[in-house]
């Protein structure tokens, strides 16, 4: 189930059933990263989505895969479309905010799994492997 980020409101939530076409990685974009969480980490600070007239398009927002060190704070807050966004750079946007913060005592290596889907379009699997020192 896939959930829109609209004026104030979302959630990122576990995948809930297996799609009838099976998610092929070459569709999306991938990013990779990785990051030592001694507290409290950004994942992602304003990510946005829009089309080409700078309006906002809604994105659809999922976990694939959730921590099982921590947990992820979600929140959607006033942003501004980045650099890399052409004619479009420091236009207001919502963007979507999420942190991720071990929980007390954990150790070991963490991984999330982000799946972005916007009505633009654009395509988006956010893999990330996460240090709990």
């Amino acid at each position: 189930m896939l959930h829109r980020f609209a004026a104030l409101s979302l959630l990122l939530t576990p995948l809930a059933f297996v799609a009838a076409t099976p998610l092929r990685a070459q569709d999306f974009v991938v990013q990779e990263h990785q990051l030592t969480a001694g507290g409290p980490v950004n994942l992602l600070s304003g990510w946005a989505c829009w089309f080409g007239d700078c309006s906002f398009a809604n994105c659809h927002m999922e976990t694939t895969k959730k921590p099982q060190l921590g947990a992820l704070r979600v929140a959607v807050k006033p942003a501004t479309i980045p650099s890399t966004g052409g004619a479009c750079a420091g236009h207001a946007t919502p963007g979507l905010y999420v942190t991720y913060t071990p929980r007390p005592g954990a150790h070991g290596t963490d991984k999330v799994e982000l799946r972005s889907i916007a009505d633009n379009g654009g395509k988006h699997l956010l893999r990330y492997t996460i240090t709990v020192p």
